[in-house]
């Protein structure tokens, strides 16, 4: 998905489109899939969740080539749409899976940080590829998603579950423990969400030059692309909920530490520092959530806690734009107070946390 993130706004320049039409485009694409994962999640579940992960994969990667030959800025649109429609197939799908893996603290970790890699690499790739021809970048989205195909045919917990049943629904939200650890996952994700409206205004603030600033905001995915793999492994041994609740107050003090200064290579530490308490935050809570969901439903509950702590990328820069322009003390004192207030959440849920199924 990512290899085409640097292309596709060029791609419909090209075709004509006006900016409104651009926007649009983006607009349809996450209306597409957002919506769609519960619904997914719920079905996942009872028809299987290989069955749907497939059928995903190969709408995403076949709309990818309905764009290169689109020709026009409305055929290009409907294809991005089936994309997104394959996402919200495929997504849920694959994070059920992932949520049946009895190990599922190594599991998440694995599978977060090759979303982390892929984010970061996928631009750079896409860009590169862009340069040769624009086609190129599609091209790959079709092969990487045919290819992700492979895994699916060994991998286990993909098998249909039972029949529907509305209980499934009306389950979940009674889950007292479960939307715990979403709140928790969510005030969390509410200051990640955050990076790229505030890092870039306060180090304009600071006189930070634009070399900094990217080093600044890549300090965090490189910790986090080193560090959540071996938090993986030792969240298995010691607990998931034990490195949750450390690392949401890690995030508290971080948050308080940067308080008290400017320095770019200061604030390269602490987002490395919050590199590993916010991952390990967003990878454990997954891990989390695939325990405490059961067995027979667990591409919905991970569809339902991926789609909540989605919300905080709508709800969180407004709000923090807003607060760093009353000054960005306040703002990182705000991202102390939200890391706290998800250690309560989490708190709240510990002593009642059953053992896997």
């Amino acid at each position: 998905m990512a290899v085409l993130s640097p292309v596709l706004s060029l791609y419909l320049a090209e075709l004509g489109a006006s900016k409104p039409q651009i926007g649009l485009f983006f607009t349809l694409y996450s209306l597409a899939w957002a919506p769609l994962q519960i619904l997914t999640g719920y079905f996942a579940d009872i028809l299987g969740r290989r069955r749907l992960a497939a059928v995903g994969l190969v709408t995403y990667g076949f709309s990818s080539l309905g764009m290169v030959y689109s020709g026009s800025v409305g055929v290009a649109t409907v294809s991005r749409v089936a994309q997104g429609i394959g996402l919200g197939l495929f997504g849920p799908a694959i994070l059920g899976i992932a949520a049946s893996i009895p190990e599922r603290g190594k599991a998440f970790a694995f599978f977060r940080t090759s979303q982390v890699i892929a984010f970061v690499l996928g631009p750079v790739a896409g860009g590169l590829l862009g340069d040769m021809s624009m086609s190129y970048p599609f091209l790959i989205s079709l092969f990487a998603s045919i290819f992700s195909l492979i895994p699916l045919l060994v991998v286990k917990g993909g098998q249909a579950q039972g029949r529907p049943s509305p209980r499934r629904m009306l389950g979940l939200v009674r889950e007292r423990d479960f939307l715990l650890l979403v709140l928790g996952t969510f005030l969390a994700e509410c200051v990640f969400s955050s990076f790229d409206v505030v890092i870039p205004l306060f180090g304009d603030l600071s006189g930070w030059s634009k070399m900094e600033i990217g080093g600044v905001m890549a300090s965090y995915f490189a910790s986090f692309i080193l560090t959540q793999i071996p938090l993986g492994y030792l969240a298995d041994r010691v607990g998931k909920d034990r490195i949750i609740l450390s690392s949401s107050l890690i995030s508290g003090v971080v948050g308080a530490l940067m308080l008290g200064s400017g320095s770019a290579t200061w604030f390269a530490a602490m987002m490395a520092l919050l590199g590993v308490s916010l991952g390990a935050i967003f990878v454990q809570s997954s891990a989390k959530a695939g325990d405490l969901a059961p067995a027979d439903e667990r591409s919905l509950y991970m569809a339902f806690f991926d789609s909540a702590i989605d919300l905080s990328f709508i709800i969180m820069p407004g709000p923090a734009s807003i607060i760093f322009g009353r000054g960005p003390k306040l703002l990182f004192a705000t991202w102390s107070a939200l890391s706290l207030l998800s250690f309560l959440s989490f708190l709240g849920a510990r002593s009642r946390y059953r053992a896997p199924h």
